[in-house]
């Protein structure tokens, strides 16, 4: 079977109007505030409670710059000394601790968080923490997941 020119010409039109309508239909996903926007928004922080928010989060992200540059270094040095087998275990040892510091970091500082709330912000808080890592990692949205109980 034979495949004329004009057939092709216009099977590609067809294909490129297919494509540019499926970009114009999804479109591009809305700009998320930067996290410490949205949980002011979702908290409903007064004045007082962002200033205090806005500090803990300075501090909180100076200590965690230090954290992730020690895990830095220590990878560095993992893969310096890879054929040094002997020393793997104890620098992985040592690169597992810091990755758990992190979240133990991250962790507190919620902790830190929730006690500047007064008891009306704590459901929002809450529902917050539920969602917490879309908060800080947003992606395509996608459904909730009902909690098994």
């Amino acid at each position: 079977m034979k495949i004329s020119k004009n057939t092709v010409i216009i099977g590609l039109i067809v294909l490129n109007i297919g494509v540019v309508t499926f970009f114009l239909l999804i479109g591009p996903r809305p700009p998320q505030d930067e996290p410490k926007k949205q949980i002011i928004k979702k908290l409903d922080l007064n004045k007082d409670q962002i200033l205090k928010f806005e500090e803990l989060v300075k501090s909180h992200k100076k200590e965690a710059k230090s954290i992730h540059n020690e895990i830095r270094k220590t990878k560095k040095m993992a893969y310096r000394n890879i054929l040094e087998e002997e020393n793997q275990d104890s620098i992985l040892n040592v690169l597992g601790n810091k990755l758990v510091e992190v979240d133990r970091h991250n962790i507190q500082h919620l902790l830190k968080v929730k006690k500047m709330l007064n008891d009306d912000q704590i459901p929002a808080f809450e529902e917050l923490l539920k969602h917490i890592d879309r908060v800080f990692h947003p992606g395509p949205p996608r459904p909730h997941k009902p909690i098994k109980k």
